[in-house]
């Protein structure tokens, strides 16, 4: 190397790096929100309807996203997003306030 001359390693952009703008602007379509009644034990976990899977979403995201000039990402880079934007899966029956789950649970009468 001459003297004067630039170190210019480093400077190319990693052709394996991943742009996760579009994967993260897919999660976020489908809307997670904040839980009514869990937002006093984890305020910071956002959820989706149980009905919803990753494995849902995923298949979507390939649907719509995946062509010949984007390269495809794969189901852990996916769910490794989705878990990193801290979003969980609710099931309805834990959806409750605690008060209500009270009643329920002292609700003896047989429903008709």
């Amino acid at each position: 190397m001459k003297e004067g001359d630039v170190d210019k390693r480093g400077l190319n952009t990693n052709p394996k790096k991943i742009n996760n703008e579009n994967v993260v602007e897919h999660v976020e379509s489908f809307h997670p929100t904040i839980s009514h009644y869990r937002r006093e034990h984890a305020p910071n976990v956002r959820y989706l309807s149980s009905d919803i899977t990753v494995r849902a979403m995923y298949s979507n995201y390939c649907e719509t996203h995946c062509t010949d000039q984007e390269k495809p990402i794969s189901y852990e880079y996916y769910r490794k997003i989705v878990k990193d934007r801290n979003i969980s899966f609710a099931k309805l029956s834990h959806e409750e306030c605690e008060l209500c789950q009270k009643f329920l649970i002292h609700n003896t009468s047989p429903k008709l």
